[in-house]
């Protein structure tokens, strides 16, 4: 048995310790979807241990904390697989140190059948230069219907952005612009959506703007000292097209779950094949016994007798105590009119009081009385 279960936590560790290389493969190079390089000269170089692991149901909630520790998503895992939950965070955690990740946060593993569970890892890196400091994205084309009428009268047929996120201590969050409202010019300037947003930041580098906003009280102007402004990052708050908060909600899970099935089953098989082997082992060791046994019965009777042959007729043999019973004057039974020891009864060569009992010929009588089999 001890060997049954050394077999078993071999099987476990194997996927788990000596294939990590294979296992971060298969897991996460094949789903990771990057949106921001790690090099890029926006992002703070980290090398080493992840600093912060987040492990949350909420991820939009929490995503939006981490932009505003000044936090960029370097990109995620969305996957499904009968990985074991409580190994997930350590795949996850060994992946990230080579991407470079100074932070990860992960949904809880869902399980979505029998076996076989969901993940969601995200990777995190602390940005370096913030400019403006506020995430923004465009807004869809449908929501032009339920702009306020000053609103739609500033705008005069543009499109305003809206801020996602604000970066802590930044010129938007210094400014009072909060996560949530509505850029809708600058300087007096509608805008036309993102990428107008993006070019009006780069041509306003390191100058103080105003800047309009609708907000829960209308549409106010509000100065920002924008910092320099390069349109050389790619995810960066500041200079970015079509910047998405949470991309991994509009993913899909990329399916890995077949391969576990048919690790699962190799395991099972290679029990299965590890018990037969143990099976025939005992058998084999049974029967190496019985053969010792018997020649010891050939070598030691008094008179020529073959055990094998008797046992093939539905003999037994005659002698109990070479059969290993117990014998002795304490255990007497009636026989040919008085009482005999076991022993002397048995070894009467005339006397035929035996019978079979799982294949193993015993003594039969009445021992006292009933005899108790």
């Amino acid at each position: 048995m001890q060997s049954l279960h050394r077999l078993l936590l071999l099987c476990l560790c194997l996927p788990l310790f000596g294939g990590c290389a294979s296992t971060l493969s298969m897991w996460h190079d094949k789903s990771y979807v990057p949106v921001l390089d790690a090099n890029d000269p926006e992002v703070q170089p980290h090398k080493g241990k992840i600093k912060d692991f987040y492990e949350v149901a909420d991820m939009k909630l929490n995503a939006d904390r981490l932009y505003s520790k000044g936090y960029l998503l370097l990109g995620y895992s969305k996957f499904t697989h009968t990985v074991i939950p409580n190994f997930s965070d350590k795949y996850a955690l060994m992946y990230g140190e080579q991407l470079g990740a100074e932070c990860l946060m992960q949904e809880p593993p869902n399980k979505i059948s029998n076996d076989v569970y969901a993940y969601t890892v995200t990777f995190w890196a602390r940005g370096r230069n913030y400019p403006f400091g506020g995430y923004y994205n465009d807004m869809p084309e449908d929501t032009r219907i339920f702009f306020p009428d000053l609103l739609r009268e500033f705008l005069d047929g543009g499109m305003p952005v809206m801020i996602e996120a604000v970066v802590n201590n930044s010129p938007a969050a210094h400014a009072g612009i909060n996560q949530g409202e509505l850029i809708a010019g600058i300087n007096g300037q509608p805008l036309k959506g993102a990428e107008d947003m993006d070019q009006r930041l780069i041509d306003n580098s390191n100058q103080t703007i105003d800047m309009q906003v609708w907000g829960h009280n209308g549409l106010r102007t509000t100065d920002v000292q924008l910092g320099k402004v390069s349109n050389n990052g790619d995810g960066y708050p500041g200079a970015e097209v079509d910047y998405y908060m949470t991309p991994w909600e509009q993913a899909d899970y990329q399916d890995f779950s077949y391969i576990s099935h048919a690790f699962q089953q190799a395991v099972k098989d290679g029990i299965a094949n590890y018990q037969a082997q143990q099976e025939a082992e005992r058998q084999r060791a049974y029967n190496a016994w019985q053969n010792a046994r018997i020649s010891a019965l050939e070598k030691n009777q008094a008179k020529p007798y073959n055990p094998r042959e008797a046992r093939a007729r539905g003999e037994a043999s005659p002698n109990p105590m070479r059969m290993g019973f117990p014998t002795g004057s304490n255990m007497t039974f009636s026989y040919g009119g008085s009482d005999n020891s076991l022993g002397s009864a048995m070894s009467d060569l005339s006397s035929s009081w035996y019978f079979t009992h799982k294949s193993m010929w015993v003594p039969t009588g009445s021992m006292g009385g009933q005899y108790p089999y």
